[in-house]
């Protein structure tokens, strides 16, 4: 359910590549793979 709404929430922002990094690698290290990889399959901008 909390993945859903994170998705949810995800539709209307953009990162750039340094913030996606960022909460990338602390949802890998908060041992959350599932957000992890949906932070990765967002776009980000360069």
């Amino acid at each position: 359910m909390a993945l859903e709404r994170l998705k949810a929430l995800l539709t209307n922002i953009l990162f750039d590549e340094i913030q996606k990094s960022f909460l990338i690698n602390l949802a890998k290290h908060s041992d959350n793979p599932d957000i992890a990889k949906l932070l990765e399959e967002i776009p980000a901008t360069p």
